[in-house]
């Protein structure tokens, strides 16, 4: 991360780093306890999860720390995901997302729904560009990945199982592997 800085250097970039994690977090945890999301989450959760939130987005701008960040992301998805009450919802009509589109601008759990599932996928997009050689991984990886964690849910009884989230999931890691550009090497 700090290339030929000498040692002292580059700890206080490091700590730089981490007291603006820190600042960022506490700026952004009043505005995102007010989201549904963070109903369901205790204060470290919250915390841990704000703290993912800012890691992943600084390793994509910054372009460092590409793998570690890749397994803070599936973690971040995995609280987002099985970290709920195990409650089973079934989706009585399944072409509730024509109703939802109508609502998106005038129902907050509607907009943070269809929203969220595209922006939690974006960072995806961007981990398949930058770590895969092949356009046929990178492919399957974006396509496979949402089906496998949003199957994950209905296997474990945990949230709901929709086709609609993983149409979104994949929107957003598409949008990823085209909006975020990548720098340097493949495989750092």
């Amino acid at each position: 991360m700090c290339g030929i800085m000498n040692k002292d250097n580059c700890n206080k970039k490091i700590y730089l780093r981490l007291i603006i994690y820190i600042i960022c977090v506490l700026i952004l945890y009043p505005v995102m306890n007010n989201t549904p999301l963070f109903y369901e989450y205790n204060l470290f959760v919250k915390i841990f999860y704000i703290f993912l939130i800012i890691f992943i987005l600084d390793t994509i701008i910054f372009d460092i720390l590409t793998y570690i960040s890749f397994i803070a992301f599936i973690l971040f998805i995995l609280i987002t995901l099985f970290y709920r009450d195990n409650k089973i919802q079934n989706i009585e009509d399944p072409t509730y997302i024509i109703k939802w589109l109508k609502l998106i601008f005038t129902n907050k759990i509607v907009f943070y729904n269809l929203i969220g599932n595209i922006i939690l996928y974006i960072p995806l997009g961007y981990y398949a560009k930058k770590i895969l050689s092949y356009n046929i991984y990178k492919f399957l990886t974006i396509l496979l990945i949402p089906i496998l964690f949003e199957s994950l849910q209905f296997i474990l009884h945990i949230g709901i199982f929709d086709y609609i989230d993983i149409i979104l999931n994949i929107i957003g890691a598409l949008l990823g592997y085209l909006i975020i550009p990548v720098r340097g090497h493949k495989n750092e």
